[in-house]
């Protein structure tokens, strides 16, 4: 998607804003876009590529308390590799409510290391940020994460480090 894509979708999430202060409440449903590039750090077919490539997330959560979220993740990493990634997780806020709430979370799931792999290799995530509300029910999270998807040897696995901008919609609640 060309930055002009990425910048029509970030004003999108934005004017979608509504009443309250959905993510402070249990049941509370998000959307994430995630934005940055992605440094890769290891993997066999990460040395015919830059070591810095355009990466994108996309996400869905949901409150469990004021301190925990549940997540499923996409991301995508470009470089020649088009490595993927599904994970399922949790994210534990240390203040929310708080102007600035830092977080840190983790996922396990699968994905494929290489285009043209099948999506049958395990997938690590890891990541920690800092949240700030800009609007009623929209958040932006400076984020950096740690992507790892297994390949068929060692050296075939990749690792990625990825610091990004999350946006986030908070747009409805389960109870």
């Amino acid at each position: 998607m060309k930055l002009r894509g990425h910048l029509v979708l970030a004003v999108a999430v934005l004017g979608f804003a509504a009443q309250g202060h959905a993510y402070e409440h249990p049941g509370a449903l998000g959307i994430n876009y995630t934005l940055g590039p992605s440094f890769i750090v290891g993997g066999e077919g990460a040395t015919d590529t830059s070591s810095v490539e355009p990466g994108v997330g996309a996400g869905l959560s949901y409150t469990l308390n004021r301190n925990l979220d549940l997540k499923f993740d996409y991301d995508y990493t470009d470089a020649d590799l088009h490595t993927q990634a599904l994970t399922f997780g949790g994210q534990f806020k240390f203040t929310p409510g708080a102007t600035w709430d830092p977080f840190a979370g983790a996922g396990l799931g699968f994905g494929k290391p290489f285009a043209g792999e099948g999506w049958d290799h395990f997938s690590l995530k890891l990541f920690a940020g800092i949240e700030r509300e800009l609007a009623t029910n929209v958040a932006l999270q400076p984020v950096i994460t740690y992507q790892f998807v297994d390949g068929k040897d060692p050296f075939g696995s990749v690792h990625t480090i990825e610091p990004g901008l999350r946006l986030v919609y908070y747009f409805g609640t389960i109870r």
